[in-house]
């Protein structure tokens, strides 16, 4: 019991200077900042996709998953495959990494 009332922290006057001695010194107030910004970027993240994801319920319904494999593009029969497209972004994706990746570790000067 008493190495779990050690291991709390007490949040007294001397623990409070303590710690605002601490966050003077500049190093734990980046940390607590970077620390917020990266946790935001997860939250946004996460608000993103359930945004995508409830905003596509009527395509999903009415084209399924099938839709990302399906090839076929016909406006006039309401039929729509996406498969193309995902596949050139893939494509012209990896081939700019190609291009670039090498460039950008030539520009910053590191050797293999």
């Amino acid at each position: 019991m008493a190495s779990a009332a050690a291991a709390q922290p007490q949040f007294t006057k001397s623990g409070l200077s303590a710690l605002s001695r601490r966050l003077r010194g500049g190093d734990e107030v980046a940390w607590l900042i970077t620390l917020l910004f990266a946790t935001s970027l997860f939250v946004i993240t996460a608000i993103l996709i359930g945004e995508l994801w409830i905003g596509s319920e009527a395509a999903r319904h009415k084209f399924g998953f099938g839709f990302l494999t399906s090839r076929l593009w016909n406006p006039v029969t309401d039929e729509f495959g996406a498969y193309p497209f995902l596949y050139g972004t893939v494509v012209t994706s990896g081939m700019a990494l190609l291009i670039s990746v090498p460039i950008g570790l030539g520009a910053a000067n590191l050797s293999f």
